[in-house]
């Protein structure tokens, strides 16, 4: 009787050791799978932010880019082709500079404006003492 049931505690030990094994491992798998959605779900969340950031920095891009063009064209306008020539600075450096500092009002995306000459010298500039001769005909974008 001993032998029969010494056999029966062992089926019913390795039975509920089954059973505990599948249900570690079925526990193991809900934890995989949640684990692997939450991944999922924060890379959406992710995408979604950087999707909303890049709409948010183009609108201010290109409403940077506008301004700017509006400020070229109307500079355009503004200053006389004489003065384009270095012999002319002189006479016409105090209102041209007056005139880039005044465009620069509640412009905060810009540094300054500055004019060149066809050779890349700097001949009129916003904040004028920020601007130091040589910058733009060493870059290479002018050749």
């Amino acid at each position: 009787m001993k032998t029969g049931s010494y056999t029966t505690d062992q089926r019913s030990i390795r039975k509920h050791i089954v059973v505990l094994g599948v249900l570690v491992l079925a526990v193991m798998a809900l934890l995989v799978y949640q684990r692997w959605t939450r991944y999922h779900e924060v890379i959406d969340e992710a995408r979604i932010v950087t999707v909303n950031y890049a709409a948010i920095l183009e609108a201010r891009f290109d409403a940077t880019l506008r301004r700017t063009d509006a400020e070229v064209l109307a500079l355009l306008r503004a200053v006389p082709v004489a003065a384009l020539s270095r012999p002319s600075v002189p006479r016409y450096a105090s209102e041209l500079n007056a005139e880039l500092d005044f465009r620069l009002i509640n412009f905060k995306e810009l540094s300054s404006l500055q004019v060149f000459d066809a050779a890349g010298d700097p001949l009129y500039a916003s904040g004028w003492s920020n601007v130091r001769p040589g910058d733009v005909p060493d870059s290479g974008f002018l050749r």
